[in-house]
C-alpha cells in the first residue's frame, strides 16, 4: 500500500503474518483486499483517515507481541472503524459494522483467543 513509513511496512507485514495461520485473520484480510483501493483512495485525501489507520495498524501489531488487546488497541481501532464508515462507501460501512460487531465481543481477550475465533 503507498503512503507508508518503513515502520508502518512492518507492522503490516507483522500482522499479515499472523493473520495469515488463522480462518478468522484470513477473512479479516478479504475484507480488506475486498476494499483496498477504496482505502487507499481515502487515505490519500484525507490525512486524518491515514493516521487513524495507521495508529490502529500499530496497536494491532503490539498486541502481537504483548498478547493482549488493551483498551489503547481497541479504541484506535474503534477510531479507524469510525473513520471507514464515516467516509467509505455502503459496501465498506457494511463490512466496517460487521468488524465493530467483532471487535466488541474482542473486549477483554488476547488477540491469539480472538483469531482463534
Amino acid at each position: 500500500m503507498q503512503y507508508m513509513t518503513a515502520q508502518e511496512v512492518d507492522a503490516s507485514q507483522r500482522l499479515h503474518d499472523r493473520l495469515s495461520h488463522s480462518r478468522v485473520g484470513l477473512r479479516w484480510e478479504r475484507i480488506f483486499r475486498r476494499h483496498e483501493q477504496e482505502i487507499e483512495s481515502l487515505i490519500a485525501v484525507r490525512t486524518d483517515v491515514r493516521a487513524d489507520l495507521w495508529a490502529a495498524l500499530r496497536r494491532l501489531s503490539e498486541a502481537m507481541t504483548t498478547g493482549t488487546l488493551d483498551d489503547s488497541s481497541m479504541a484506535a481501532t474503534a477510531q479507524a472503524l469510525d473513520d471507514l464508515e464515516r467516509y467509505g462507501g455502503i459496501e465498506l460501512r457494511r463490512d466496517v459494522q460487521r468488524l465493530r460487531d467483532e471487535l466488541s465481543l474482542a473486549r477483554g481477550h488476547s488477540l491469539e483467543q480472538v483469531l482463534s475465533g
